[in-house]
């Protein structure tokens, strides 16, 4: 997190990797990805079978980690910031298949 976005916006990860966001700026954010939470419904989006996360206020120099396991498109605000566009999105791809050749 810097200023008001999330840096980068966008970024893809495999099954069972842990995403990590920490808050460089100067001021208070947050990590949400709660409909009931967010300020317009189509900002946020999860697969089906995840749950819903929320960092709580992170204060400068906070950080905020989740392990993704379930594939898909997680899309997230910054409940504070979201009319400002503070909006990010994880890709969540399947495990590779392990390929056997004899």
């Amino acid at each position: 997190m810097s200023g008001m976005g999330f840096m980068p916006a966008t970024i893809t990860v495999n099954v069972g990797e842990k995403v990590i966001w920490k808050n460089s700026s100067q001021i208070f954010h947050n990590v949400v990805d709660d409909s009931s939470k967010a300020l317009y419904k189509v900002d946020v989006s999860l697969p089906s079978g995840s749950k819903p996360f929320d960092s709580g206020l992170l204060q400068p120099g906070r950080t905020f980690s989740r392990v993704f396991t379930t594939p898909g498109v997680y899309r997230y605000v910054c409940t504070l910031h979201e009319a400002n566009g503070m909006k990010g999105v994880v890709i969540v791809r399947p495990e590779p298949m392990l390929v056997v050749r004899k």
